[in-house]
């Protein structure tokens, strides 16, 4: 059972990792989209579309990753449950949080510091600071395994 238990942690910690690098890249490309229908950066065509693209299969892989997760813990057994949540609580500490919180906050407040960030899309800043949470959730779990 221990070893099976591993591989399900192994697999949690996969498919989180994945699912939100997805998130954080599917958001950026988002964000560059919007911020390239403005007066920043002239985007059209072949470039747009791949962007948008890029904004679609983010979202997708987040979504994937993240079903499998759901459907990996229906099918726990109890002992397996408790193991696995307490790699799941390990991902979720309060130092990787609070990390991620520090990160989108400070990319928040460098945003408002820019002189033009008013002709910015507020949908591109959004999509750009979740890019930046997401990432920087990886990271600190990345930085505790």
């Amino acid at each position: 059972m221990t070893l099976d238990v591993e591989r399900k942690q192994r697999q949690l910690q996969v498919f989180t990792a994945s699912g939100l690098t997805g998130l954080s890249m599917g958001s950026l490309a988002g964000a560059l989209r919007e911020f390239g229908r403005g007066d920043w950066i002239a985007i059209e065509g072949s470039f747009d579309r791949a962007l948008l693209g890029g904004w679609m299969i983010g979202l997708l892989v987040f979504g994937v990753a993240f079903t499998t997760l759901y459907l990996i813990g229906a099918r726990l057994r109890p002992g397996e449950r408790e193991a696995v949540g307490d790699e799941l609580e390990r991902f979720l500490s309060r130092q990787a949080a609070v990390f991620a919180f520090v990160v989108a906050f400070v990319t928040a407040v460098i945003f408002t510091a820019i002189p033009a960030a008013s002709s910015l899309s507020g949908r591109g800043v959004a999509l750009f600071i979740v890019a930046v949470a997401a990432g920087a959730l990886v990271v600190a779990r990345r930085s505790t395994a």
